[in-house]
């Protein structure tokens, strides 16, 4: 197999993008990152500039970069996003209506970028159909309500008894199937 790709030019990529400062006016705290560079050439890049050395592990737009995704510690900003859209006062003013809006907008597309990119833990997703539980029956953790119907049931589709509220399991999946049929369909895309 003959490959016309050219090899990995080095890339300086800067902390923050959005700053259109020359580099002699950053910040040294910004740091700089070096992809496909040896660390005696980024080094020599961040003298002559005078700017800082950045470090993995690192977040880009919330995602992790550099982060072991294999273990739920990591995982836990998306778990923070959840909790704080989800607190038990707000759950409490809002009918049963308004939290299954809240359920299906806010929180089933909360953690898109996370899922689109890696597969969740299992530990994850629990502790994420828990919060999302509590949020639709409108608990909190001094307060308990009854669940009429059990989540997993809830999950599931008007025909098969639920109440159509998507699965965050079935979204991870769809989404990283979706990169998978993206790679072998349009192989020369990226």
């Amino acid at each position: 197999m003959s490959s016309s790709r050219r090899p990995v030019e080095p890339v300086f990529l800067p902390r923050r993008y959005g700053r259109l400062a020359p580099l002699s006016e950053r910040k040294s705290s910004e740091g700089y990152f070096g992809l496909g560079v040896h660390d005696t050439a980024l080094d020599e890049f961040v003298q002559f500039f005078g700017c800082s050395k950045g470090t993995f592990p690192l977040a880009y737009l919330g995602l992790p970069i550099g982060f072991n995704v294999n273990t739920p510690r990591n995982w836990k900003p998306l778990c923070d996003q959840f909790r704080k859209k989800f607190s038990g006062w707000k759950a409490s003013l809002l009918s049963i209506g308004e939290r299954y809006t809240l359920l299906k907008s806010v929180l089933g597309s909360l953690g898109i970028y996370h899922l689109s990119l890696f597969k969740c833990l299992e530990t994850v997703f629990k502790e994420l159909e828990g919060l999302r539980a509590k949020c639709f029956w409108g608990s909190s953790d001094s307060n308990k309500k009854m669940h009429w119907i059990s989540w997993d049931i809830a999950l599931n589709a008007l025909e098969n008894g639920g109440i159509e509220i998507s699965s965050l399991r079935a979204l991870n999946l769809g989404l990283i199937f979706k990169w998978v049929w993206r790679f072998t369909s349009c192989p020369n895309t990226f």
